[in-house]
């Protein structure tokens, strides 16, 4: 089965790279992403301000991993790209640090 390591419906439980807060998410598909398939997950949370969405996604080998966080308003507010020991974080501002 070619979709093993990316059932779509099912859960996979996240840590957010900046809060390491737990989160359950849940698997919509792949998406290409700098030339790599890689397994997407997502997650909708409600708060006082509204809903943010949370998406993760990573390769087969788990060698890149792709971190973002949308606000109420659906733009990108924060984004944690880790890809062949490289990790990148942008931030809402558009703002980049790299290590």
């Amino acid at each position: 089965m070619e979709d093993e390591w990316c059932p779509v419906g099912s859960h996979v439980k996240v840590t957010n790279p900046i809060t390491k807060k737990a989160l359950d998410m849940t698997v919509i598909g792949k998406e290409e992403f700098e030339g790599e398939t890689l397994c997407k997950a997502a997650l909708e949370t409600t708060g006082e301000e509204g809903t943010s969405t949370f998406e993760y996604m990573w390769s087969e080998d788990k060698n890149t991993t792709v971190f973002t966080k949308y606000d109420t308003e659906g733009n990108v507010s924060l984004k944690y790209i880790s890809k062949d020991g490289k990790k990148t974080i942008i931030g809402g501002d558009g703002k980049t640090l790299e290590f």
